[in-house]
């Protein structure tokens, strides 16, 4: 027997709000520092690459002005300025942490202003830093240097510097996120579009059936006014109570299960007085599904369909039956005839056509139309559609 396999659909909408962001670290702007998730100790690592590379470059910078007179003395300069530039680092990295709102406020500036106010943040944690790295044995110096302006002038270098990396970091981030933004309002517009484009559908659907059975059901009651008055009056009476279910719910969006289900079964009594004996059928809708949102006129063609192909060839007629039940997030509709069969392909025809399409245009992947031949003889349709997706759909 086949089985349904639902497809997933995971839409993700990007936002460009600040408040939204997730922290980007500056390593980030490099291409293969985003290759693993972020997380507090993938971010501590970065933190801790990111200020030994700095502590490198000053050294680096510093040999323009300074003579070296051994391996040794270099070595120890380069250790001195990468555990002082880590300390920094790692006060960035815990006060940014919890800073969260002050940081937020700042994104939202323009880009000059936000380096700015990077720029100022930054320069008062390099004093915390730097003040905190002349507790470390062998580096209480630092303190001597902190009361020269000079170090106030390369801090606030450093502090530009920083910020300017970080403001790039986050301008970057702000571009992603706006065109993450931009295509799940794409997507959005598209889907407007589609499920516009399946009601639009469904008005024609309903223009083609509605004339079709009108007629022939009036017809039917004049035929039979003389012969037998008293089963067109009763046909009369279940046209009368069809007409009062179809109206409103025919003409909204969305119906729930248990009206249409009262409605087949207006629409099979019907029938059943047309082909007498001949027809049977059973609706079997849980009272658990009874209020969940349905999208209106999806049953009518399916047993349409069972009716005109599967039973009316035959001498002896049969039987329609209509069963739901919930299965996980899921809720699974079949519509079983012991007619016939269809004759050719079972998948073309121009009712099950528009149920598929409006399946696909109103839940996308996650529904599907089953069609298969019964064991016992006859047709067995089934199609599966997210309860998630109808509730909204209701809404």
């Amino acid at each position: 027997m086949n089985t349904f396999k639902p497809g997933n659909v995971a839409a993700s909408k990007g936002s460009a709000d600040p408040d939204c962001w997730e922290p980007t670290h500056p390593l980030e702007l490099i291409p293969v520092f985003r290759h693993w998730s972020r997380g507090l100790l993938r971010n501590l690592v970065y933190t801790v690459i990111f200020s030994t590379l700095i502590g490198l470059a000053l050294v680096l910078l510093s040999m323009t002005a300074h003579n070296y007179r051994s391996f040794g003395e270099f070595a120890e300069n380069l250790w001195a300025n990468i555990v002082i530039a880590n300390v920094i680092g790692l006060t960035f990295h815990f006060t940014f942490f919890f800073l969260g709102r002050l940081i937020r406020r700042i994104n939202r500036l323009p880009p000059w202003a936000a380096l700015i106010g990077y720029t100022l943040v930054s320069t008062v944690i390099v004093q915390i830093g730097a003040f905190a790295a002349s507790w470390i044995p062998g580096y209480g110096e630092i303190r001597t240097w902190m009361g020269n302006p000079q170090w106030y002038a390369s801090s606030l270098v450093i502090s530009f510097m920083v910020s300017l990396t970080m403001s790039l970091a986050w301008r970057a981030k702000l571009a992603t996120l706006e065109r993450a933004a931009q295509a799940a309002r794409e997507r959005e517009r598209l889907q407007a579009a589609e499920r516009a484009a399946a009601q639009a559908n469904l008005r024609a659907l309903q223009a083609q059936i509605e004339p079709h059975f009108l007629f022939n059901t009036l017809a039917n009651v004049v035929s039979l006014i003389e012969p037998k008055p008293a089963v067109a009056r009763r046909m009369l009476q279940d046209f009368i109570e069809y007409l009062r279910s179809s109206l409103a719910a025919t003409r909204a969006q969305s119906s729930t299960l248990g009206r249409e289900a009262d409605l087949m079964r207006a629409y099979l009594r019907l029938i059943q007085i047309r082909m007498g004996e001949r027809l049977r059928f059973r609706v079997d809708i849980p009272d658990a599904l009874a209020d969940e949102a349905f999208p209106p006129m999806l049953l009518q063609p399916l047993i349409e369909n069972a009716i005109k192909h599967g039973l009316e060839s035959r001498i002896e007629g049969g039987e329609v039956s209509v069963d739901a039940e919930r299965r996980g997030d899921f809720m699974e509709i079949t519509v079983d005839d012991s007619g016939t069969g269809f004759q050719g392909d079972a998948q073309s025809g121009t009712g099950l056509s528009n149920v598929r399409e409006r399946l696909a245009a109103l839940y996308g992947p996650e529904a599907n139309l089953l069609i298969e031949g019964r064991e016992a003889g006859g047709t067995r349709v089934r199609f599966q559609v997210p309860v998630t997706c109808l509730q909204a759909q209701a809404a």
